[in-house]
């Protein structure tokens, strides 16, 4: 004959610590932080890291078709002559992107075909 087994409740207590709350953290220390300042002209000869976040609700970006497309719009960019595609690693919700281009203006410019 099999017994069943009993199961013991336990009183758990919020104890006060840890868990978000209001002042919880550590405290910012003077001069820490990233200053939010224009950045300085870009040069032909460095390449870029470029990080392009899609919103929430988009299905995921590592699909066939979204992949194609995405290769597509890179292809169009890259033919252009003043932009090129080093890398990219494309993820569920964001795409990284290794990137030499002539200027900020060309970098800018990269638009997804239509």
């Amino acid at each position: 004959m099999r017994r069943k087994a009993s199961g013991i409740q336990l009183e758990l207590r919020h104890s006060g610590w840890g868990g978000k709350r209001v002042g919880a953290g550590r405290k910012p220390q003077p001069g820490s932080g990233i200053p939010h300042l224009r950045r300085t002209g870009l040069a032909a000869r460095f390449p870029c890291h470029v990080t392009l976040k899609v919103r929430d609700g988009v299905p995921s970006l590592r699909t066939v078709k979204l992949v194609r497309e995405l290769e597509r719009s890179w292809a169009k960019a890259c033919d252009r002559g003043d932009f090129r595609l080093a890398h990219y690693s494309i993820q569920a919700n964001h795409v990284h992107l290794l990137v030499e281009a002539k200027d900020a203006d060309s970098l800018g410019t990269c638009e997804p075909s239509s």
